[in-house]
């Protein structure tokens, strides 16, 4: 399967669960219609009394009363985990990761991180570290732009680098292919068929504080009773929909890094340390279909089980193990010693050089075979990819690399990427941002504007995108002041380049977190307007000439299926533009692989397509939830 099929695949899910949820509601509620109804049998007067002759309207209020407290409660939940997978990985007890005063494996870490964003071409995950002992990790998030990425001390310190990058390719894998969303759905949908049992501990708890507990105590226990009914569908519901995907997450891992023995060996350390997965933090269990690896211990095993076992996923990467699991001998003070003693400064893990030359090709032009091989290959990025980003990252200069990690260097050099085609106006460019923040960033964007002047073209939505982590760490206000400043800054030669459209629509996306998009339409024609709005638009840029333009607009519409008339006098309105690319995101996903194709034919004048035009092509594919890996050279 390619990314499309699994998109499409975990749009089924989605409804699967739906599905489940409500059969699982629908016997609970049976459930505890037969329990009160029997209390109800019990404490009746009359002798001979038999169920058939309770009221109708007991059996309603029950059934109703209960199906709107499971229903509110995980419409509750719904709206709580909506703020994005910073509250997983919170929530787990983990502590957001810099670039600055970690040590050498946490940098490592973050550069693994990086170079897998590029190479997928997607927007930088925010990396957790959670100091746990256990070898584990996680995505969570509801698109690209919100996406967290949590690993484990223990991982960290006893995962080779080899190890830890099938891992983050993994973790990719959910990032990629919708895994990610479709777990947050569960965590919402399936709470309000648990919370039952968690209102009898609550009771239990209530009880052992007061003098008279023992009814308090009875009743929370009855309650937890009636609550495993919902705590053992909810069980069966996640392992029925995870333990596939994570044998899909671990094959992405092994296409992607073109290496079986990365997260292979990951997995045996697992199976090896004595601790093994099994996570500390109270909440572990609610969020155990996240994890690489079980995240804690099953008395049930069997069908209640949201991982595979890790015998059979290692033997199906690597057929030639021979089934022993590795022992991992260190302790977790001798993990604590090793990271004391590896513990680097920021100025010695990126402070090498400083380079201001990019040893990089020239903004050549591709070919339209390379960029058609880059859609084929959306969202499924492999080793050449990787090997493309770490010569990239390589390339950048160090200080560069350094400062787009910090939150108000980051906010200068996205400024100066924003206007890289006028960077010899700099300073009348930005005359209009806010004064405050002026006075703080002017030093650092006199420091940045010779580097930014040389970057080739295809450095800058690379170099945006690592910079999304940082810009987030900014307090709301200042996220507020960097917004206004992005678009002052982009008005003030009073006209807005495409490519400069596309730049910012990424940085709204990632700051403003939006809605998820829902797949809503099943034919092009449903959408016609608004495909025919953009490729009108980027059809102007492939070519001056009038004549052609209206020669790529046909090609390009009649790849869709669309009978059109010639597009009349076209003037740019980046409201339509944005309001026309929210409803095509909302395509089927195995329809967007033709507009992708439909892009570039619109853009087509010739054999070759300028890297300013790749650029923008990726930019928009980005924002429809398609992220497209980078043009390799032909």
């Amino acid at each position: 399967m390619n990314f499309f099929e699994y998109q499409e695949q975990a749009r089924r899910s989605s409804r699967y669960l739906v599905v489940l949820f409500l059969i699982a509601t629908l016997l609970i509620i049976g459930f505890l219609d037969l329990v009160i109804s029997s209390f109800y049998l019990l404490s009746s007067q009359r002798i001979g009394m038999q169920y058939s002759d309770i009221p109708l309207s007991v059996h309603a209020w029950v059934s109703g009363s209960i199906a709107i407290f499971i229903l509110l409660v995980s419409l509750f939940r719904l709206l709580s985990i909506r703020k994005g997978g910073y509250k997983v990985a919170e929530a787990l007890g983990g502590r957001r990761l810099t670039a600055s005063k970690n040590s050498s494996e946490e940098l490592r870490l973050l550069n693994i991180v990086e170079e897998m964003a590029i190479a997928a071409g997607t927007e930088t995950p925010v990396v957790y570290v959670l100091e746990d002992s256990a070898i584990n990790a996680f995505a969570a998030g509801l698109t690209t732009h919100d996406a967290v990425i949590g690993v484990t001390r223990g991982a960290i310190d006893l995962l080779n680098r080899e190890e830890m990058q099938g891992v983050i390719a993994h973790e990719f894998s959910h990032i990629l292919n919708g895994d990610m969303r479709l777990n947050l759905q569960m965590i919402g949908v399936l709470f309000g068929i648990t919370f039952i049992s968690y209102m009898g501990n609550q009771i239990i708890r209530t009880g052992a504080r007061s003098k008279d507990s023992a009814p308090l105590v009875i009743v929370g226990v009855c309650t937890i009773i009636i609550g495993f009914v919902g705590i053992f569908f909810a069980s069966m519901i996640k392992a029925a929909i995870s333990r596939q995907r994570e044998y899909l997450a671990d094959a992405s891992a092994v296409q992607y890094t073109r290496n079986n023995l990365g997260i292979a060996n990951a997995l045996k350390k697992i199976g090896g340390w004595t601790i093994g997965s099994h996570l500390a933090a109270p909440k572990a269990s609610e969020y155990s279909h996240f994890y690489i690896a079980d995240g804690v211990s099953m008395i049930a095993r069997g069908l209640f089980e949201t991982h595979p076992p890790l015998k059979a996923r290692i033997s199906r990467i690597d057929p030639q193990w021979d089934g022993e699991f590795p022992l991992v001998k260190r302790t977790r003070q001798q993990i604590m010693d090793h990271h004391k003693r590896k513990k680097v400064s920021d100025a010695q893990s990126f402070k090498t050089s400083a380079k201001h030359i990019f040893n990089a090709e020239n903004n050549a032009n591709v070919s339209v075979a390379a960029i058609t091989s880059a859609i084929a290959l959306t969202g499924m990025p492999n080793m050449d990819h990787v090997q493309y980003a770490q010569n990239m990252l390589s390339d950048i200069p160090s200080n560069l690399l350094r400062d787009i990690h910090q939150p108000l260097n980051a906010y200068a050099i996205v400024l100066l990427l924003l206007i890289h085609n006028d960077i010899d106006n700099w300073e009348k460019r930005i005359a209009g941002i806010d004064k405050d923040m002026s006075k703080i960033i002017m030093s650092i964007l006199r420091e940045h504007v010779p580097i930014i002047k040389g970057l080739p073209i295809k450095y800058r939505l690379p170099l945006l995108e690592l910079a999304m982590p940082a810009l987030k760490s900014l307090s709301v206000a200042r996220q507020g002041i960097f917004k206004k400043d992005v678009i002052k800054t982009l008005q003030s030669n009073n006209k807005i380049e495409l490519w400069e459209w596309s730049l910012y629509r990424i940085i709204r996306l990632s700051l403003n977190q939006p809605e998820p998009t829902t797949a809503k339409y099943s034919r092009f024609s449903q959408v016609k307007n608004e495909c025919e709005l953009i490729l009108a638009t980027i059809s102007h840029l492939g070519s001056k000439d009038k004549t052609k333009q209206q020669s790529a607009f046909y090609t390009a519409a009649a790849h869709l299926g669309l009978q059109t008339s010639s597009p009349e006098k076209f003037t740019l309105s980046t409201s339509a533009l944005r309001q026309a690319l929210q409803k095509v995101a909302q395509l089927r996903p195995l329809l967007k692989p033709r507009f992708l194709k439909a892009l570039v034919l619109a853009v087509q004048s010739n054999d070759e397509i300028e890297v300013e035009e790749v650029e923008l092509i990726r930019a928009i594919s980005e924002s429809i939830d398609c992220p497209m890996p980078p043009i390799l050279s032909n």
